[in-house]
């Protein structure tokens, strides 16, 4: 999995509950329309994880594409 759809990922699962924490049947949703399985996820960050430069950019990412689904109008 690459950074792009690590983040594509992470922030579907974010934003899928207010809580932050999706429903498992939400989550399998999210997973599958995006062909990826938590085990990815989890590959990409045991890989990344030792890079702090990479992790921050990652995760500022995350926060403003959030901060930008939260300020669409519904």
């Amino acid at each position: 999995m690459n950074r792009d759809a690590f983040v594509d990922v992470y922030v579907a699962l974010e934003f899928a509950s207010e809580t932050g924490v999706a429903s498992p049947s939400e989550r399998e949703r999210i997973l599958a329309e995006h062909e990826t399985t938590e085990d990815a996820l989890l590959e990409f960050a045991d890989v990344h994880g030792s890079d702090p430069a990479l992790m921050k950019d990652v995760w500022d990412e995350v926060e403003r594409r959030l901060q930008e689904e939260r300020s669409r109008p519904r």
